[in-house]
């Protein structure tokens, strides 16, 4: 077997590995593997529970059909990949996104980067499946979940300032301050991964952005809430949302971006 065709296996077991522990419920034993890099296993569990669904292996067959994308500049050779669901009634729209890296071993380390509800379309929905017939947009006019909850008008100028840094690539000045959950590093700038291999120019948030956002309490953690917030481009709507975590306790407002990532 060349190089050629051994890179696919060894990324296809990797998340073959971190999916089938996903399936199994074993999300301690995933966070371990993953060093609970963006998603913990009380994120893992919650988000599977939510889905309402009971999930089944990925057939061996599917890993064949994967997209594996290589992340610009990344040394170690680092790709990322979005992996569909299954359950028993076959692929659904629950996706689990990884990020395989290089090891010196010849092997691949993986990270869990979110798992959330992508419809069939490309366009993420954090709702359970429902059962509503799709309604075609027109290009770059999408429509607002019905039922998502849009972030409060209190949170909304601080996270405008930080979308209006992540335009202008200012991903050193958002870790020196704070504003990133996996690393206070300023020369860490992987936050800005997707935003600049995106073909699109992202612009600051126009006021119907905030009709796209969504957010929920954490459950078992209190004055905090999950937050998921679509980006927009010069041309509209753009395919890169940011996710992060708001903490508010009536006296301030502390926000930490867990990423920002393809739709």
């Amino acid at each position: 077997m060349g190089a050629e065709d051994r890179l696919p296996r060894l990324l296809a077991t990797a998340s073959a590995i971190a999916a089938n522990l996903l399936v199994g419920g074993e999300y301690d034993v995933l966070e371990a593997m993953t060093r609970g890099r963006q998603l913990s296993a009380d994120d893992l569990q919650r988000a599977v529970e939510d889905f309402g669904v009971r999930l089944v292996r990925v057939p061996g067959s599917e890993w064949d059909h994967l997209d594996w994308k290589p992340v610009p500049r990344a040394d170690p050779p680092t790709f990322d990949v979005s992996v569909p669901m299954w359950t028993e009634q076959g692929q659904c729209d629950l996706t689990l996104e990884l990020r395989l890296i290089e090891t010196p071993y010849q092997t691949y380390s993986v990270e869990t980067r979110a798992l959330h509800v992508v419809a069939r379309r490309g366009r993420p929905r954090v709702s359970r499946p429902r059962a509503v017939p799709a309604q075609e947009p027109p290009p770059n006019r999408p429509t607002p979940d019905l039922y998502a909850t849009p972030v409060p008008e209190r949170w909304r100028p601080l996270l405008a300032r930080i979308v209006h840094r992540l335009v202008i690539g200012d991903y050193e000045g958002l870790s020196r301050d704070g504003f990133l959950a996996y690393t206070d590093d300023p020369s860490d700038e992987t936050i800005g991964i997707w935003i600049e291999r995106y073909p699109g120019r992202l612009v600051d948030l126009p006021e119907e952005a905030w009709a796209f956002s969504n957010h929920a309490r954490i459950e078992h953690e209190p004055n905090a809430w999950w937050v998921i917030l679509d980006l927009w481009e010069e041309d509209g709507h753009s395919d890169l949302s940011l996710e992060a975590t708001v903490r508010d306790d009536g006296s301030g407002i502390d926000v930490k971006v867990k990423d920002v990532h393809a739709l």
